[in-house]
């Protein structure tokens, strides 16, 4: 089974790059299902229902957050209503939104859960790693569910290091989601999870992380907020990954990167 795991999408160069070439990567690599970071989709920070739908037509399995996730406060009662939108766990249980998703395909259960780090995160959230531990007690790989996929989104790379090895054996994957710069640390852990630190961002990347480059300069001159930031528009790059799930264990045998479009000179050949 293979399984596309889609970087940050951000603000309408990140739509329009990932509408260009995710038909082409689903047949090329022959996916199966199809996993998108979407914590920065609407205008570069946020989601929309409308930005949510504009992707529909595109097979996207399971939408995931972030920290943005209810930025747009005129949406936030309303994000509940979108299904397969799933905020992180470890966010206050009130909130709109699953925090986790089971997906029946190919007579397979593909469980996607969520989870945010803490380090350097400006929201006071309980542990992932108490939680994940207390979750996964529920959830078991070929006992009730055939793969675990887990968006981690964070800051600290030894954060999501810490995390991944302490799943390590009992889900499929472990990616980092948040820091919009893919990471070339993509590998299976000695128990057989998949990781990678962080997919990227499926955006403009002549810029800052999806910001006009002159706003964010002259914020960090300044030292204060004096422009407020606008998305990058122009040519994006679409950056993601794709994990090879060995369906006998529920384990991974394999996790490559992808990078097509844009100014980022790996690209593959689409």
């Amino acid at each position: 089974m293979k399984v596309l795991l889609i970087g940050d999408i951000n603000a309408s160069s990140g739509r329009e790059v990932v509408r260009k070439y995710l038909p082409k990567i689903k047949e090329k690599f022959e996916i199966d299902f199809t996993i998108a970071n979407v914590d920065n989709i609407a205008h570069g920070i946020g989601v929309t229902v409308n930005t949510i739908c504009e992707m529909d037509d595109l097979g996207i399995d399971v939408y995931t957050g972030g920290n943005h996730i209810f930025d747009k406060k005129d949406q936030f009662s309303i994000l509940g209503s979108i299904p397969n939108l799933l905020r992180p766990m470890n966010f206050p249980s009130q909130l709109p939104c699953k925090s986790f998703l089971i997906s029946e395909v190919k007579g397979k259960r593909i469980m996607t859960a969520h989870f945010m780090g803490q380090t350097y995160m400006s929201q006071n959230l309980n542990d992932p790693f108490e939680m994940v531990n207390n979750f996964l007690n529920e959830y078991a790989l070929l006992a009730n569910v055939d793969a675990i996929f887990i968006d981690f989104h964070a800051e600290a790379t030894a954060e999501k290091y810490g995390f991944a090895h302490m799943l390590d054996g009992k889900v499929t994957c472990v990616f980092g989601t948040h820091t919009h710069v893919q990471t070339n640390d993509n590998h299976v852990l000695p128990g057989g999870t998949a990781y990678i630190s962080d997919l990227g961002m499926c955006g403009n990347y002549d810029s800052v992380i999806g910001m006009e480059k002159q706003g964010v300069i002259k914020n960090f001159l300044l030292k204060f907020n004096a422009v407020r930031m606008e998305s990058a528009r122009g040519d994006g790059t679409f950056c993601g990954a794709v994990v090879d799930v060995d369906e006998s264990t529920g384990l991974a045998k394999n996790i490559d990167t992808i990078q097509v479009g844009g100014v980022l000179k790996y690209n593959q050949d689409f």
